[in-house]
């Protein structure tokens, strides 16, 4: 009690219930403090060598022990109730903890949710662009398709005007082949 400083603890009118095996060191603690005085202290009568107590001190103690063991039961009970509250406030906690927790497994699960949106979205942009490059592809076919039938387009004109050339030389030819004769007719 002189380590704990009860001194500073307890006021004057206060008064602390022992048990048998303190009050010899009462002296010494009530001497040590300024402001505690044997008042401050209830313990119950102790039977000396070859003497029962009195009837008095009998009732006393008697009265004296049970109030002990109800004071003794009263602080089991605050402690079970404190140990009650103690574990009620952890499981609060723990309650607290899950919700926190259950948020965030929220939270991150429509993150999930927006990010597979996101890669579908990109799938299908992917897809997107592997079509339009397959129309250029076939876009790019297309138009050599279209200068190769143009290149076929002019050399057939080419052809076509060759074709009157040769005619026309042939004519040519043969008119000349004419002229000639008559010439040779006409020298002959």
């Amino acid at each position: 009690m002189l380590a704990m400083k009860i001194e500073k603890r307890i006021d004057k009118l206060d008064c602390i219930a022992l048990d048998g095996g303190y009050p010899q060191f009462l002296p010494r603690l009530v001497d040590e403090s300024d402001s505690l005085t044997l008042q401050n202290f209830a313990h119950p009568y102790r039977k000396k060598k070859n003497q029962s107590l009195t009837e008095e001190e009998n009732a006393y103690n008697s009265t004296f022990g049970s109030f002990r063991s109800q004071m003794e039961a009263l602080f089991g009970i605050i402690i079970r109730v404190k140990g009650i509250i103690i574990r009620v406030k952890q499981i609060i906690r723990i309650k607290q903890i899950i919700i926190r927790v259950n948020g965030i497994i929220i939270r991150v699960k429509g993150i999930i949710i927006r990010v597979k949106q996101i890669i579908r979205i990109k799938q299908i942009i992917i897809r997107v662009k592997g079509i339009i490059i397959r129309v250029k592809g076939i876009i790019i076919r297309v138009k050599q398709i279209i200068r190769i039938k143009q290149i076929i387009i002019r050399v057939k004109q080419i052809i076509t005007r060759v074709k009157q050339i040769i005619i026309r030389v042939k004519q040519i030819i043969r008119v000349k082949g004419i002229i000639i004769r008559v010439k040779q007719i006409i020298r002959g």
